[in-house]
């Protein structure tokens, strides 16, 4: 696993990043935490405290090739990376069986079992 910072929100949006989230990768797979502004009052029983699980989203991450804001380069690595998730989670050993491989992937559940908070909490503006 490796320790990253996270900056949530889209690509080409007027509103502002919120960031730097901490955040913890591993392989193909992100998990970042932020707190939920103060306005908004948890579940019974929940915290304040966000956990976020992400894996590539295709369509901001075409239009930040079309943005002129990821390289051909970049791009090109995470296609790749992208489809070795596919043929790992969802195309591994399908063929004769009509049973699911890895997916959700494991690893999310490690993801979901770590220790909160990842870092310092980043709260959400109201």
């Amino acid at each position: 696993m490796e320790q990253v910072e996270v900056w949530q929100g889209r690509h080409g949006d007027p509103v502002p990043l919120l960031g730097p989230l901490p955040g913890v990768r591993q392989d193909d797979t992100l998990a970042y935490e932020f707190g939920i502004p103060s306005r908004l009052v948890p579940w019974p029983g929940r915290s304040g405290l966000m956990r976020v699980f992400v894996l590539l989203d295709l369509g901001e991450f075409a239009d930040a090739i079309e943005g002129g804001q990821l390289d051909a380069g970049t791009a090109v690595d995470g296609l790749r990376r992208w489809q070795r998730f596919l043929d790992r989670h969802l195309h591994a050993a399908r063929d004769p069986s009509g049973q699911w491989t890895d997916f959700p992937p494991r690893r999310l559940r490690d993801l979901a079992a770590l220790p909160a908070p990842l870092g310092p909490v980043v709260t959400m503006p109201d």
